[in-house]
């Protein structure tokens, strides 16, 4: 029954129109951890976890300002900005771990180039992201 009522939330038509709309504000934020950890990682030469930390922090912070003033606006209504700041960025703690073992997995155990390896990584935690904010952060229904 548990999954029944799962699969039926995820096909929901709301559901559906809230992810791909997250999908496009997760996207100008990936493409600033994208850029901000290339920018750390080859230019300035920091360590991959280094940059990681960094861009994960950035690109939070534009997740959040972009979020809470679209997409969870009147969930966000009911908090104090730095309440939600800090919500924000207890649930996205999780992710930035996800990544970092991603991003050692593929780059120190698999090879693979690090910008690459930063995509495929924020691709995977893409999904945690989206349904930690709807769910833990902003308690919202399907």
């Amino acid at each position: 029954m548990f999954i029944y009522n799962y699969i039926k939330r995820i096909l929901d038509k709301s559901f559906i129109k809230q992810l791909i709309y997250y999908f496009l504000i997760g996207l100008c934020a990936a493409l600033v951890e994208w850029v901000s950890f290339w920018l750390f990682n080859e230019p300035l030469g920091l360590n991959i976890f280094i940059s990681t930390v960094i861009a994960f922090i950035l690109a939070t912070f534009v997740n959040w300002v972009v979020g809470r003033n679209t997409m969870f606006r009147n969930a966000a209504k009911k908090k104090k900005a730095g309440i939600d700041a800090a919500a924000i960025y207890i649930v996205s703690g999780v992710g930035l771990g996800l990544n970092l073992l991603l991003m050692a997995l593929f780059v120190d155990f698999l090879g693979i180039y690090p910008l690459l390896s930063k995509i495929i990584s924020t691709c995977i935690v893409f999904m945690w992201n989206f349904l930690s904010r709807k769910y833990i952060v902003y308690k919202q229904e399907s």
